[in-house]
């Protein structure tokens, strides 16, 4: 799932899933969850959302549209993609005080994706927009207020045998430096659902956070596929923790 769950940014999600998720602290697991490809026909769009909340009473819930232009998601081509993200999150400031935050993003990337026999593999650019509201003033929180800014992601995924799976996706927004990342390694159980380790890391300027949990993925109802991730996170703020993740796909 591409949970991302980046899912990033201060608290950044701790995400996303953050998601993303950030001294100061911003929070955001700003990278959109993508369960397993299964292609089953030629969809031309794919729209995911997750919803991923964090034991440092972080919350974020994402949407994404996926389509492309022209032909299906089946075949190579370009791609037009639409995100927006919105959530809360808690940190302590350099001056021990409790501050509450909440951040609203969106963006919209174009970008090309090569499919391949067992293999795909997509980049995007585009703009982004970011908002995030302090409950209290926090001069060393750079990502308070609005900022207008870049983002890019690169987006894998391939099945190296008929029973196995890895994905990959990286982002990054000019918009205090927020990035995020994740891999993730599946093994497929009877029903064609996979089941692994992942591992992310995620942060902007001023804050930073690692997570290790597990996933499954790829439960399928039709056009519709959903997953869900669970695991231990340690960031520069909260220090340890446990978050969880839900995802949903859903293919035209």
């Amino acid at each position: 799932m591409l949970r991302v769950g980046f899912s990033v940014s201060k608290s950044i999600l701790f995400a996303f899933i953050a998601a993303l998720m950030i001294g100061p602290a911003r929070s955001a697991d700003w990278s959109p969850a993508t369960p397993s490809p299964q292609i089953i026909d030629d969809w031309i769009v794919s729209v995911d959302a997750s919803t991923t909340g964090s034991s440092s009473k972080s919350y974020f819930t994402e949407a994404g549209a996926t389509a492309a232009i022209p032909g299906s998601l089946s075949t190579s081509g370009a791609r037009l993609r639409v995100e927006a993200l919105a959530g809360t999150y808690e940190y302590l400031s350099a001056t021990n005080m409790q501050i509450h935050g909440q951040q609203i993003e969106a963006a919209v990337l174009g970008g090309y994706e090569w499919v391949g026999p067992r293999s795909k593999f997509a980049v995007y650019l585009g703009g982004m927009a970011l908002n995030t509201a302090l409950s209290r003033p926090d001069p060393h929180n750079s990502a308070n207020g609005a900022s207008l800014g870049l983002k890019g992601a690169v987006d894998y995924y391939a099945r190296p045998s008929e029973r196995t799976m890895v994905s990959a996706f990286g982002a990054f927004a000019t918009n205090d430096s927020q990035f995020f990342t994740r891999l993730r390694v599946g093994y497929m159980l009877p029903g064609g659902v996979y089941i692994g380790p992942e591992s992310a890391f995620m942060g902007n300027n001023t804050y930073a956070l690692w997570q290790v949990g597990a996933f499954l993925t790829g439960a399928q109802f039709g056009p519709v596929q959903g997953g869900l991730s669970i695991g231990y996170q340690q960031d520069r703020d909260q220090k340890s923790g446990l978050y969880g993740s839900a995802d949903l796909r859903v293919l035209f």
